[in-house]
């Protein structure tokens, strides 16, 4: 079974890489907030992991895998 994007972040940061800043939508209304106002306007995706990138408006919608994660983080 593939690694979960908390162990791939992880990965991030121990290779000296951007980590990707992550919420929990669970956790505090206002992240849950923000996921639905990016993740609801066209072209995206109502499920997790949803990952945005407030700088380039990419995003990528469900499970990936470390060098797409990591090519995602670059800005």
């Amino acid at each position: 079974m593939g690694e979960n994007v908390q162990q791939l972040n992880q990965k991030l940061i121990e290779s000296n890489a951007k980590p990707v800043q992550m919420f929990d939508l669970q956790a505090d209304p206002k992240h849950m907030a923000a996921y639905e106002r990016y993740a609801s306007t066209p072209q995206r995706c109502l499920g997790v992991p949803f990952l945005y990138n407030v700088e380039t408006e990419d995003f990528i919608c469900g499970f990936t895998g470390y060098d797409n994660l990591k090519n995602f983080a670059k800005v």
